[in-house]
């Protein structure tokens, strides 16, 4: 109990608060982006089945929610938010480096835009990953 009382004695790091902040704003921003439309969809796209268009649409709504329920239980420390947020960084990297580079490209990206965009989403992600993951961050949640 007294372990207990110590911890919520603790304040949330401000690398963990300013990681929190950032899944909340992003899955926000991306939630909202999805229902208003405002993101291109390249004829390549829209030459997809309505089964593939339905997955992909599934897949950005989903991670949009699991960002934002992440960010919510990180800022409420919650140990299972570090562990969903350590996830989703690790797996939507190459989803969102494709779809970076087909937005840059206006198309179909090149290989060397490609790896460019994967290189530097790898990089972004892991260090939101290194600010969840170190041990200070893992200590002030419960």
């Amino acid at each position: 109990m007294l372990d207990h009382v110590k911890s919520a004695e603790k304040k949330l790091p401000i690398g963990l608060k300013i990681a929190g902040g950032y899944l909340l704003v992003v899955g926000l921003f991306g939630f909202l982006l999805f229902i208003i439309k405002l993101l291109p969809e390249h004829p390549e796209f829209a030459a997809k089945s309505i089964g593939y268009k339905v997955g992909s649409y599934f897949r950005v709504a989903l991670f949009d929610l699991l960002s934002v329920v992440s960010g919510v239980g990180i800022i409420l420390r919650k140990l299972w938010a570090r562990k969903l947020a350590l996830f989703l960084l690790v797996l939507t990297v190459p989803y969102t480096a494709n779809e970076f580079a087909w937005g840059v490209a206006q198309g179909r990206p090149s290989q060397q835009l490609y790896f460019i965009s994967l290189a530097a989403w790898f990089a972004w992600n892991g260090i939101w990953f290194l600010l969840i993951y170190k041990r200070t961050s893992r200590e002030a949640l419960t």
